[in-house]
C-alpha cells in the first residue's frame, strides 16, 4: 500500500531553502532596537514589533515591485549583507549610551527589519512553488533548523546567531536547486478544456487562515508575556517534541496526510497550555511555554502549508498574502505584549478565560470548511451503498486531501472524485460534458501527478476495495 511520504520525497526536500528560512526567522531585531525607543513606546516591551508590522504593510502595498526584487540574486545577497552590517552597527552604537545616536540606531533597526522581511517573503514565495507534500516536509525541516538554532543561541553570546544567520542565508541562496526555486515564477497548469471554470480567487479562505493565525499568535504571546520567569531557555524543547511526534505520525500514516490534524492538535495544546499556566508555579510556566511552542510548531506548519497551497492553486501573489499574514501577526504580538505589560506577570483568571475563548473561536473558524464543490459533478447510486452519508463524507474528504497534496486542478479534482466512484472514461466525459479525449487527458494527468499507473493502483492508493 502506498505511503503518504516516501524516501525519495525526503531526499528531494529543499533543505537549503528551509535552512535559509530558519536563519531569517531567528534574526532578532529587538537586539538592534535603541534603548530610547522604549521611552517613546513605554506600554510595550518589544516596540520593534510595531516597526515590523509597518514594514510588512508597506511591502503589501508594493507587493508587485517586491516580487520583482526577490527574483534577483544580487539584491538578495545585498539584503543579507546589509542586514548583517546594520545589525552589527546597531549593537556597537547601543553601547555608546548617547541620545544623539538614537536616529542612526533607529535607521539601522529599520534596515534590519526591512531586510529580514524581504528574506522571509523570498523563502515563502519559493515554498509556494512546491507541491503540498513537499512544502509540508520542507516546513518541518524549517522547524527543525529553528529548534537547532535556538538551542545553539542559548549557549552563545547575545546576538551571535543574528550576526551569523545572514551569511548562512547567502550560502543557502547560492545553491543551484535553491536558485531555481527562487527565480521560478508561480505557475499553475491551465485547464485543457474550454468548458472548465477558472480557478477561484475567493479570499475567504486566506482571510480565515490569517484570522486564525492572528488569534493563535496573540494567545501564545499573551501567555508567555505573563510568565514570572524567563522561558527563552526552554523554547526549543517544544519544537523538538512536536517535530518528533509529527515525524512519527508521518512514518506510520498511509496514503493520506491529514493536514487539518495539525491545526486541531495545536488548538488542543493551546488549551492545555492555558491550564498548565494557571497552576502559577515557576515550573508550570516553563512547562506551559514548552506546550505552547509545540502548539505553534503544529499550527504554523498547517498555516504556511495551507496558504502556500492556496497561492499555488489560485494564482494569488504569495508576497501579498504572506505580507498581510505577517502584518496581522506582528500587530497581534504587539497588542498581546502591551496588554500583558499592563496586567503585570502572573495568573489573571479573567484574561486566561478570554484566551481559552480565543482558542475555541479558532476551532470554530476551522470547522467552517466548505468543500461541497467536490460533490457537484456526480450522483452516487445510493442503492449500491448501505451508508451513503458515510461513504460520501469519507470519499469526498479523501479526494479533497489528495487534490490539495498533489496540486490537482479543479477539473482534475472533479475527475478524481468520479474515478474514485469507479466510473469509466465515457461516463466521466458525459458527467462533466467534455470530450472523451479531454477526459482521458485528465485521467492521464492525475495518474502522472499521483504516481500510479492503473485504476487498481489508484483504488489501492485511495484505500478503496
Amino acid at each position: 500500500m502506498s505511503r503518504a511520504v516516501s524516501l525519495s520525497q525526503l531526499r528531494k526536500i529543499p533543505y537549503a531553502l528551509s535552512l535559509a528560512f530558519a536563519c531569517a526567522w531567528v534574526i532578532d531585531p529587538s537586539l538592534a532596537a535603541p534603548d530610547a525607543l522604549q521611552a517613546l513606546i513605554p506600554f510595550a516591551r518589544y516596540p520593534h514589533l510595531l516597526a515590523t508590522a509597518i514594514t510588512f504593510a508597506f511591502i503589501a502595498i508594493a507587493h508587485q515591485q517586491v516580487g520583482q526584487i526577490t527574483a534577483k540574486r544580487p539584491i538578495l545577497a545585498t539584503a543579507c549583507l546589509l542586514c548583517l552590517l546594520c545589525f552589527a552597527l546597531a549593537l556597537v552604537l547601543k553601547h555608546q549610551e548617547s541620545d544623539v545616536l538614537f536616529l542612526p540606531i533607529s535607521f539601522c533597526l529599520l534596515m534590519v527589519v526591512l531586510c529580514q522581511a524581504l528574506l522571509l517573503l523570498t523563502c515563502l514565495k519559493a515554498f509556494a512553488n512546491l507541491s503540498m507534500v513537499d512544502c509540508m516536509l520542507a516546513l518541518i525541516a524549517w522547524q527543525l533548523f529553528v529548534a537547532i538554532l535556538r538551542c545553539i543561541e542559548s549557549i552563545c553570546p547575545s546576538g551571535a546567531i543574528s550576526l551569523i544567520a545572514p551569511l548562512i542565508i547567502v550560502l543557502c541562496f547560492a545553491r543551484k536547486s535553491t536558485v531555481y526555486l527562487l527565480q521560478r515564477n508561480l505557475v499553475i497548469a491551465e485547464e485543457t478544456d474550454t468548458g472548465a471554470n477558472s480557478i477561484s480567487k475567493d479570499l475567504r479562505q486566506p482571510a480565515k487562515l490569517i484570522a486564525m493565525n492572528t488569534i493563535v499568535v496573540f494567545t501564545i504571546q499573551s501567555l508567555q508575556g505573563l510568565s514570572y520567569v524567563s522561558v527563552a531557555g526552554v523554547s526549543y524543547l517544544g519544537l523538538l517534541i512536536a517535530i518528533v511526534v509529527t515525524s512519527i505520525v508521518l512514518a506510520i500514516n498511509k496514503r493520506i496526510i491529514r493536514i487539518g490534524q495539525l491545526c486541531f492538535s495545536s488548538i488542543c495544546l493551546i488549551e492545555l497550555g492555558v491550564v498548565v499556566f494557571s497552576l502559577s508555579t515557576a515550573h508550570s510556566f516553563e512547562l506551559a511555554s514548552i506546550v505552547l511552542d509545540a502548539a505553534y510548531m503544529a499550527f504554523s506548519t498547517y498555516f504556511f502549508v495551507s496558504l502556500c497551497n492556496f497561492c499555488r492553486r489560485s494564482k494569488m501573489d504569495p508576497i501579498l498574502m504572506f505580507a498581510m499574514a505577517y502584518l496581522f501577526e506582528q500587530l497581534s504580538a504587539f497588542l498581546a505584549d502591551a496588554l500583558t505589560l499592563a496586567l503585570g506577570p502572573g495568573v489573571h483568571v479573567f484574561f486566561l478565560v478570554v484566551l481559552a475563548g480565543f482558542g475555541t473561536l479558532t476551532l470554530i473558524l476551522l470547522s467552517d470548511e466548505d468543500d461541497c464543490h467536490f460533490l457537484r459533478s456526480s450522483v452516487l447510486d445510493k442503492e449500491k451503498c448501505l451508508d451513503p452519508i458515510r461513504y460520501f463524507a469519507t470519499l469526498t474528504d479523501t479526494c479533497s486531501s489528495v487534490s490539495m497534496q498533489y496540486s490537482l486542478s479543479r477539473r482534475e479534482s472533479d475527475v478524481l472524485l468520479l474515478l474514485a466512484q469507479k466510473k469509466t472514461a465515457p461516463q466521466i466525459s458525459a458527467d462533466l460534458v467534455v470530450s472523451l479525449a479531454t477526459a482521458k487527458t485528465h485521467i492521464h494527468n492525475i495518474y502522472k501527478k499521483i504516481g500510479v499507473h492503473s485504476r487498481q493502483e489508484l483504488y489501492d492508493f485511495l484505500g478503496l476495495s
